[in-house]
């Protein structure tokens, strides 16, 4: 079980495997390294807020990408 504040093991092994093509998307995006990484942080944080009622997620990489 996961205390208060930590993250569930399953969604960090997921975002640390993606997180490396996550960041290179969004600097791509705002056309800056350090503007992408603010913007994965935000998306992180709205996709783990998310995850509760998403439901199953049968493809994780296409869920965060949009």
């Amino acid at each position: 079980m996961n205390s208060p504040g930590e993250i569930p093991r399953p969604f960090d092994r997921l975002f640390g495997e993606l997180r490396p093509k996550l960041h290179r998307y969004c600097a791509r995006m705002t056309g800056s390294v350090v503007d992408g990484e603010d913007v994965l942080q935000e998306a992180l944080a709205k996709a783990f807020e998310a995850l509760p009622n998403a439901g199953l997620i049968a493809n994780p990489e296409g869920w965060l990408f949009r």
